[in-house]
């Protein structure tokens, strides 16, 4: 602590870091909550599969979640919040398992394919969902089929603008949505 006896505390829980004070003999007070620096990109000519790895490629998935999500310099970036440029459009792929897979295209023309990222939580709490499709055991496709689903909504859009990173988003929705309901008129 301080000379004047003041305590200083960080707490890491999921992808946030909330910093507190503590003065003697008085109640501890949050000054400041951050949340934590998203995961590394995947180079967009790096393969999917090379970025998911070949264990657990054939797990089921049993949900897929479309998410919009502000983006900005802090949590107070207002103005980054309200502009179209602002946000980050993201697909999550929930395994049977409770594994999860965060797919976007980035800013950069960047892909994102992040298995079970420590900051994933933080992003989705922050995030709004735009839709969701569970699936069940007779209408599921394997991760491989999702990332093969990935590849071909990504292969033909640059999604450098945020126009079209939402469109791409929604394309990788629809592909997933359209591979588990054929799934399930063969079942």
């Amino acid at each position: 602590g301080a000379e004047d006896g003041c305590r200083f505390r960080i707490y890491r829980v999921g992808g946030y870091e909330v910093r507190t004070t503590q003065r003697p003999n008085a109640q501890e007070h949050i000054g400041a909550v951050f949340v934590a620096k998203p995961a590394p990109s995947v180079p967009s000519g790096v393969a999917l599969g090379s970025a998911a790895g070949a264990e657990g490629d054939d797990e089921t998935v049993a949900k897929v979640v479309e998410y919009v999500e502000p983006i900005g310099d802090g949590l107070d970036d207002i103005s980054a919040r309200r502009s179209p440029s602002g946000h980050s459009f993201y697909v999550v792929l929930e395994m049977a398992s409770e594994r999860r897979v965060r797919t976007e295209r980035r800013g950069d023309g960047s892909l994102r394919w992040a298995e079970s990222a420590p900051d994933l939580e933080g992003h989705n709490a922050l995030a709004k969902v735009s839709r969701s499709l569970p699936c069940s055991l007779d209408k599921s496709i394997s991760l491989r089929m999702a990332q093969e689903c990935v590849a071909d909504a990504t292969a033909s859009m640059a999604a450098t603008s945020p126009a079209e990173r939402a469109a791409r988003a929604r394309a990788v929705f629809d592909l997933i949505a359209a591979e588990v309901a054929r799934r399930g008129a063969a079942a």
